[in-house]
């Protein structure tokens, strides 16, 4: 019996994710992804079916560099610059977290032209006594809008990336859950 011919016209099929072709694992609430390999088409935060994004880029450092931060703030930048290892990964996200994070960038870009209006009006304002105060709030409103823009829109953060493997936190739950507890290729298990 001859299988059913391909129709160019069908709708397209739900994609499953089967365990046994991953390339990642977990181990505990980090996920580990082998250079050149990208997560499961489901999304990170809810694990419901989504599009495969853009591979991002992923950078880390051992966290014994931080101490630099108390000798000098521009020596420990150029420091981790040079120390930090990269990793690009692909992952996914559904609509609603997709459009969550868009959310959190244009009120971190709203917050951040307010900031930047107001810093200007105090830089005219040089005759006026209210000038300290509208370049604090300018200060302060920029300070709001890097930490809002920041934790608002890091869906994942690498804990740590290695010569062969990135690891991931960030995924809920039930996508921990979908992915094999060990590694599918010993020659990766460490």
């Amino acid at each position: 019996m001859n299988p059913a011919p391909f129709n160019p016209y069908a709708a397209p099929k739900a994609v499953s994710f089967d365990k046994a072709l991953s390339n990642c694992w977990r181990k505990g609430k980090v996920v580990v992804v082998p250079h050149g390999h990208d997560l499961p088409a489901r999304c990170v935060k809810c694990n419901a079916s989504a599009e495969m994004e853009k591979p991002r880029k992923f950078a880390w450092h051992h966290p014994g560099w931080y101490l630099f931060i108390l000798a000098n703030l521009i020596l420990y930048a150029v420091i981790a610059m040079l120390v930090q290892k990269k990793a690009k990964v692909a992952f996914a996200l559904c609509e609603e977290h997709r459009a969550k994070r868009r959310n959190f960038q244009i009120v971190a870009w709203v917050i951040f032209v307010l900031g930047m209006l107001l810093v200007g009006t105090a830089i005219g304002m040089t005759d006026n006594d209210n000038a300290g105060l509208f370049g604090a709030s300018g200060g302060g409103l920029l300070l709001l809008a890097i930490i809002v823009g920041v934790i608002g829109s890091r869906v994942l953060h690498a804990t740590q990336i290695t010569k062969v493997e990135t690891r991931l936190k960030g995924c809920c739950s039930a996508f921990l859950d979908e992915l094999p507890s060990d590694s599918p290729n010993p020659v990766l298990r460490f």
